[in-house]
């Protein structure tokens, strides 16, 4: 169906910051969420790259898609929906299209759900598959004091949370330097632009006995936009510091949440460590698997030190 045949005007653009939370909404109405905090980060990082599909009569976002350059010169797809009572109309392939167009030559990903994979696949030319799929978890914790926290970390870490840039700069020099090992790449930019951010927070591990006391894992919280604590990223050197910035983080934040406060993240499939925390000690549940595909080339990462991705839409 051509834009003309509508009953209402459309418009399909690049989107604006203040559309941001509009498109998050109808996400979330779906059952698909990312925090406002790293929505806006990604879009500070490549604003044309998001787009947004309005209805003109009403003056409303009624769907959107992004697919911003993240690392090794690869875009990643994702917060692509459409309000369901416009779905069906073609809106969201245009949307779809204008992303593509956006890419150009360059080298695209995004994490499909088991019902579209083989369409990306076969008709959108997303051929790649990686062979991991993103685990989306989420639920009532059972306990969070069963976590392990840096009372229990190994007397040669300390962990320090990253207060602002102002008084933190030699931290965050390191925070990147350790992003670095994990991404393969340099995320300067779009972390500078997370860590300044006041709904999130972030805490590190230093390894105390290098004479250049090295983060060696590091990990944010936030809040999404249907008030679940969402962890992310969350990347370190062992299951040890790993569960210990979990624990830390979650002390924290709950200072401004409730006690039946849900939780939600997104690890990888061989993330033994993550998946083990989230199942077996949280008691979690896992709600879907979304297989990493790529029209291109697969980007290299280094999966040993994930736990928790950076965002279910753009980043592991």
């Amino acid at each position: 169906m051509s834009s003309k045949d509508l009953d209402f005007r459309l418009e399909i653009r690049r989107m604006n910051f203040d559309e941001i939370e509009q498109a998050a909404k109808i996400f979330s109405s779906v059952d698909l969420n990312d925090s406002m905090s790293t929505l806006e980060t990604y879009y500070e990082s490549d604003p044309n790259s998001f787009t947004v599909a309005l209805d003109k009569d009403s003056d409303k976002v009624i769907g959107s898609c992004a697919s911003p350059l993240t690392t090794h010169q690869t875009h990643f797809l994702g917060l692509y929906v459409v309000e369901p009572r416009y779905q069906g109309l073609g809106i969201g392939v245009q949307m779809f299209q204008r992303c593509l167009n956006i890419v150009g030559e360059r080298n695209c990903g995004l994490n499909a759900v088991p019902s579209k994979l083989k369409i990306y696949r076969e008709r959108a030319g997303f051929e790649l598959m990686e062979g991991r799929a993103m685990v989306i978890v989420e639920g009532h914790p059972n306990d969070l004091s069963i976590l392990k926290g840096s009372e229990h970390l190994d007397s040669r870490y300390r962990c320090v949370r990253f207060q602002d840039l102002d008084h933190s700069e030699d931290l965050f020099r390191k925070i990147i330097e350790f992003d670095k090992t994990v991404h393969l790449d340099d995320r300067t930019k779009l972390l500078r632009s997370m860590l300044i951010r006041p709904d999130t927070i972030t805490m590190t591990v230093i390894d105390t006995l290098d004479d250049s006391k090295p983060v060696v894992g590091y990990g944010s919280i936030h809040i999404d936009i249907i008030n679940r604590l969402m962890l992310g990223p969350l990347y370190a050197q062992t299951d040890q510091i790993a569960e210990t910035l979990m624990c830390e983080l979650f002390r924290a934040k709950r200072i401004d949440c409730g006690r039946n406060q849900q939780v939600a993240y997104f690890t990888m499939d061989n993330s033994i460590g993550s998946l083990r925390m989230a199942k077996d000690v949280l008691g979690l549940k896992e709600m879907a698997r979304c297989e990493k595909v790529y029209t291109k080339y697969i980007p290299p990462f280094n999966y040993n030190y994930l736990y928790c991705c950076h965002s279910p839409d753009f980043s592991c």
